[in-house]
Formats: C-alpha cells, sequence, structure tokens
C-alpha cells in the first residue's frame, strides 16, 4: 500500500499498521530533499509533477514510528504555538504526535527561516502542523514542499473552494489539511473539504465575514492561472480567529462522529480527562494550557501528555 502520509484516527490504526508497506514522498526543493534524506528516506527517481516542475520522489518504509502513534481508543497529541529551540527540546522528550507551528498573527506567531531551523530540531516521529488564518496560498504550498511543515491547519474563512484548490497543489507533498471549527452556544454548520476538523471555543462576539472564500493568489504557480480568485472583502472582525484559551460545552459534540476531530480550547492539565470521558477526538490540541507566564513548561506539557495517553 502505497500512501502520501500516515496520519488517521486512533481506532484505525492496528487496520493500517497491517496493511501499510511504504510511504513516498514527491521534493521539489534541494532543501526538503536533504532534509528527507538525512531522516532514512531513500531517493528513487526524478520526474516532473503536474506543473512541469522537476520533483524527486523519495520512499521509506514505516511503522507506527510515523503519524499517530497511540493505541485503539486513545486519543493523540498536539502542542501548538512552539517557537523556541527550547520548546522542541521539550516536544523531543515527550513526543506528542504533532507539534504547532503558528504562521497567522498571534504572540507565539514564527517566520519561515524560524520555523525551518525547528523542524531540523524537530525528532522525525513527530509532525509539524502549520497554523494559517486566510493566508496566501502560496506560502503554504512553498512550506509543504520545503518539508518544513507535515500538515495544515486552516483557521480563518477558508472555503470548500480554497481547500480543494490546496489539496491539489499538496497532494504530492502528503499534508493533509485541518479546518478549524469555531463553537458558541451551538454547533455551526462543518465546512467540506478537510481530512480533519477541529472543533475549537469561537471568540465573544466575533461577527461573520460577508464572503467565506480567502484569498487564493498563487503567482509562484504560473501554469495554474485559473485558480486566481479576487480578493476577497471582509467585514472587520471584533475578535481575532486564534485561540481564546478557554473552553466551550462539550456536551455539543458527544456523540460526533461525522468526521475525524481535534479537540481545541481551554484543555489543561485538570480537564483534559474530564473532556476525554465525554467525547472521543483523535487528538487533543493544546497550546495556553501548558504554559508558564506564556512560555511552554516542560513539566505542564509532560503531565499533560501523560495524562492523555494514561486515558
Amino acid at each position: 500500500m502505497t500512501i502520501k502520509n500516515l496520519v488517521d484516527c486512533p481506532e484505525h490504526i492496528a487496520r493500517l499498521a497491517s496493511e501499510i508497506g511504504y510511504a513516498k514522498l514527491y521534493l521539489r526543493t534541494e532543501h526538503a530533499q536533504s532534509y528527507y534524506s538525512r531522516r532514512g528516506w531513500t531517493e528513487q527517481f526524478e520526474t516532473v509533477d503536474e506543473f512541469g516542475l522537476p520533483t524527486t520522489v523519495f520512499s521509506k518504509e514505516l511503522g507506527l514510528g510515523v503519524g499517530f502513534r497511540t493505541r485503539p481508543g486513545t486519543s493523540a497529541v498536539k502542542i501548538c504555538g512552539l517557537s523556541r529551540p527550547e520548546d522542541i527540546d521539550i516536544a523531543n522528550r515527550v513526543l506528542p504526535e504533532f507539534i504547532g507551528f503558528v504562521f497567522a498573527e498571534s504572540r507565539r506567531r514564527i517566520d519561515t527561516a524560524t520555523a525551518a531551523k525547528l523542524k531540523e530540531r524537530l525528532d522525525p516521529r513527530i509532525q509539524a502542523v502549520g497554523v494559517f488564518v486566510n493566508e496566501d496560498m502560496n506560502t503554504i504550498v512553498n512550506l509543504c514542499a520545503d518539508g518544513i511543515i507535515d500538515l495544515i491547519q486552516l483557521h480563518g474563512d477558508e472555503d470548500a473552494l480554497y481547500i480543494e484548490k490546496l489539496r491539489k497543489y499538496c497532494k504530492h507533498y502528503g499534508c493533509k489539511i485541518i479546518k478549524a471549527v469555531k463553537i458558541g452556544a451551538t454547533l455551526p454548520a462543518l465546512p467540506e473539504g478537510a481530512d480533519y476538523l477541529l472543533f475549537d471555543t469561537a471568540p465573544a462576539g466575533r461577527r461573520r465575514p460577508t464572503s467565506s472564500r480567502a484569498e487564493n493568489r498563487n503567482p509562484k504557480l504560473h501554469s495554474c492561472d485559473s485558480v486566481d480568485h479576487e480578493r476577497q472583502t471582509r467585514e472587520p472582525q471584533t475578535a481575532p480567529f486564534g485561540g481564546t484559551g478557554q473552553s466551550f460545552d462539550w456536551s455539543l459534540l458527544k456523540g460526533f462522529a461525522e468526521a475525524p476531530y481535534f479537540l481545541a480550547g481551554g484543555l489543561a492539565i485538570d480537564n483534559v480527562n474530564q473532556a476525554l470521558r465525554i467525547l472521543s477526538p483523535c487528538c487533543v490540541d493544546v497550546s495556553s494550557g501548558v504554559e508558564t507566564d506564556g512560555v511552554k513548561d516542560a513539566a505542564k506539557v509532560d503531565a499533560f501528555v501523560r495524562l492523555v495517553r494514561q486515558g
């Protein structure tokens, strides 16, 4: 079985483990080729991708060390908002399934150069998620092509058309897409096209934009002029798109089985087990809940991961 990326819900891992033989990556840049070569991927052959760009195919034998490593019935862990080498060192010690690099406006925001250095330092058993808000698609594609991120998390007004185009561009790099859903007093309409949903708390007072289409210009992929769209006009927002650090009413998701999902919003050491008694997310996502004075706290990260894995 050939796959692009070993990421799936925990309950499917037993089945996948017996089926998966190897993974294949299509890498465009020398940086990405060097990165994966150093991590045990084998160069197979050179080709061109659908845009006519030179691409090198790499492959690797896989075990459960890639993607979700949890046993059936347990949730994976994502530690979001890593921005310092010290944060990476903390993650490397406890090995969450995922970490998050924030590329949107936030006190945790990092640039591409910083993300590349942090990814070099990251244990290859951990996958990096790039967090974006209405980002220019070209930026995301390049981060995937360079091997800096392994999954894409969309936290803005990106609609099904945006997701469809992004999937087309990133399919060679195996980057699956997570789409955030903000929950207030009720469960809103669910977006289409993503591989995973991420449920987070809606900021108080946020208004809906007049259009749900994020900017979709991709100048570097000049052979795909058909994806150019007009710049979106949005209503001013009364609250940010990022996380609030507050929980929503988890009972709104009780029994939810329409799509695999990440659970975020106010999770911390003192409530994650309660959340997991009510819900069965494929992954729990934490950021401020494992910080002290705005900085990732090694003891809190360790305790959070142990609590999730012990069930």
